[in-house]
Parts: C-alpha cells; structure tokens; sequence
C-alpha cells in the first residue's frame, strides 16, 4: 500500500497548553450540571434560562463529541449571543447601579439586613439584625463602609464578574471555531489550517 493512499488524522489543535476537545467537553459538562442553578434565582424566566443554557451546553458537547460542524455551528452562534449581551450589560450596569442608588433602592430594609449567628452553641440560628442602626455600624466593620462605598464595591465586583464571563465566553467562541475546522479536516481528510 502506497502513503499517498494512507489517510492521517490531522493533529488536534489546542489554544495556548489547552487541549480544545477536552477543555470544550469539560466546558459543556459543568454548563449541563450547573444549569439548575438558574432555576433557584426566583424570577419568572428562569425554566426559560434553564432550558437555554441546558440546550447550549448540551449541542456543543453533542458537537464535540461527535465532530458535528451544524451543533458546533448552532452552539458558536447561541455563544456570539450571550457575548454580545454580556458586553452590552457590562456598559449598561454602572448606569444601572447608579439608578439604583440614586433612587434609595439600596436603602430598603431588605438589603440592610444582615444573617448574624447568635451562638456556636445554638444549632446555627441565625437573627437578622438591622445594620443600618448606628449602634451596630459602631460594634461591627460596617461601621467604615458608607452607602455609596458598597454600591461602588458592588459595582466593581460584578464588572469584574461580567468581564471573566465576556472573556470566558470569548475564549469559548474561538475555541469551537478552531475546532469546527478540525472537524471538517477530520471528516475530509484535509489539513485544518488551509480551511476558511
């Protein structure tokens, strides 16, 4: 048999050390067994989110698995999605937590309560207590952090989060779309670099 007729299997690519296949099939997996989470935020679009993110993470995994381009394909675009959302709400939230402050939705009784356990000895009951008494905000280290230093610490943490999301779900999108042309290459034969 001649090695003009031998078929190679183009090698397996990878993003930096970061084998594409496994960290995709990794990347699905925890998606699918974390996906009921939504379920216990309390909103009505939750089973909606549940059902979208479950549907996601499951056509990439089928994909990779599979070396499926059209799940791939789906999965990309359902990705190119959530990344143009996640970049629109990291510019929107600093408006929107401003809003929120300067509205005096931050001084509600409900975000000023605190869960402060009262005993080791007690099975872990716990008494919320109002933080916003000047008392308290004298015995605890409440007493340093004033209404618009939390709202700007709030601020910065969940533009910190949003923006590991956008780079999560970018790396994800470059990640699927190498591996998509080392599915076609695998399924033709071909070397993956020279494919559109």
């Amino acid at each position: 048999m001649s090695d003009s007729n031998r078929y190679e299997y183009p090698e397996s690519p990878k993003l930096g050390c970061l084998p594409i296949r496994t960290t995709l099939i990794v990347f699905s997996i925890l998606g699918i067994l974390g996906s009921p989470s939504v379920l216990f935020t309390g909103q009505d679009p939750s089973f909606v989110s549940f059902l979208l993110i479950l549907g996601l993470h499951s056509f990439i995994l089928y994909g990779v698995l599979e070396y499926n381009d059209w799940a791939l394909n789906f999965g990309q675009k359902i990705l190119y999605f959530a990344l143009f959302l996640n970049i629109l709400f990291f510019f929107l939230m600093p408006i929107i937590l401003a809003t929120a402050a300067s509205s005096g939705y931050f001084d509600s009784p409900s975000l000023t309560q605190l869960p402060i356990t009262i005993s080791r000895k007690q099975t872990e009951s716990e008494e919320f207590m109002d933080v916003s008494s000047e008392e308290l905000r004298e015995n605890y280290v409440v007493q340093n952090v004033t209404d618009y230093q939390f709202v700007w610490i709030l601020g910065i943490a969940v533009e910190i989060i949003i923006a590991i999301s956008v780079a999560v779900i970018y790396m994800q999108i470059v990640m699927i779309k190498r591996f998509r042309k080392y599915a076609v290459a695998w399924r033709e034969g071909k070397t993956y670099e020279h494919l559109p």
